[in-house]
């Protein structure tokens, strides 16, 4: 689960409001939407001062998602070398 997807799961399942995110953040709502909805990227620290306007609960979430994604890239590497390692040897 990549970065979008993770704001738009915890967005969903808290039940945030995008204009409650902007109000806090400072950025645009129609900003916002066009992030989630694919049409437009926007910087890291952009995108992490939507992630700090999250209730405490709903960061933890985004967090613990995104914790997620970093270890089956991790694991998804290392299959990958054990793999390689075993065809050389």
């Amino acid at each position: 689960m990549d970065h979008r997807e993770a704001l738009n799961t915890v967005i969903k399942v808290h039940k945030i409001k995008a204009v409650d995110i902007s109000k806090k953040s400072g950025v645009d709502v129609y900003e916002i939407s066009k992030f989630r909805n694919g049409h437009k990227d926007m910087t890291a620290s952009v995108f992490f001062r939507l992630v700090d306007a999250l209730p405490p609960v709903a960061r933890s979430h985004f967090s613990a998602l995104r914790q997620i994604k970093d270890e089956d890239q991790h694991n998804s590497t290392s299959k990958k070398e054990k793999e390689t390692s075993k065809g050389l040897a």
